[in-house]
């Protein structure tokens, strides 16, 4: 069986309080990370969506300006015009809700990431001790893509 992160970091010669601060760390960057593989996917839905859209709106185009008012109430009356448009419409409130709750997430981790920083930074002289904090910035960085060396 192959050993996780959190193994990984139970196994390092750090303080307990380290050792959660640094697997609520790691916790927090897969929340964020999810939250913006999800916000990913919806923008790729929607953004589909409105091409399929514009693209019959050019099937339907009007062939001069008094005939928008019949494009419209043909989207009016077009079930599956509505759908789309439906679907668009909430696509949109739900990306932009999980935009807030991605930016949420990803503040909490970056305040946390900061901290982090801070302390290893502050309570470790340059001696021994300094090649056990390279070694979890290194495995963090390496595992997660979690950067300990710089604040920003």
């Amino acid at each position: 069986m192959e050993e996780t992160i959190y193994d990984r970091i139970d196994n390092l010669a750090v303080s307990e309080d380290t050792k959660k601060v640094l697997k609520e760390l790691v916790e927090r960057k897969e929340k964020a990370d999810n939250w913006k593989k999800t916000l990913q996917a919806l923008s790729l839905v929607n953004a589909g969506i409105v091409l399929i859209l514009f693209l019959w709106m050019l099937k339907i185009k009007p062939d001069s300006k008094a005939q928008i008012f019949d494009m419209i109430s043909y989207f009016g009356s077009s079930r599956a015009s509505l759908l789309f448009i439906m679907l668009a419409v909430s696509t949109f409130f739900i990306s932009g809700s999980v935009s807030k709750t991605h930016k949420k997430h990803k503040d909490k981790y970056d305040d946390l990431r900061e901290e982090t920083v801070t302390r290893l930074y502050s309570t470790w002289k340059v001696r021994e001790e300094s090649k056990l904090r390279d070694e979890v910035s290194d495995l963090l960085k390496k595992e997660k893509d979690i950067n300990l060396r710089y604040v920003k």
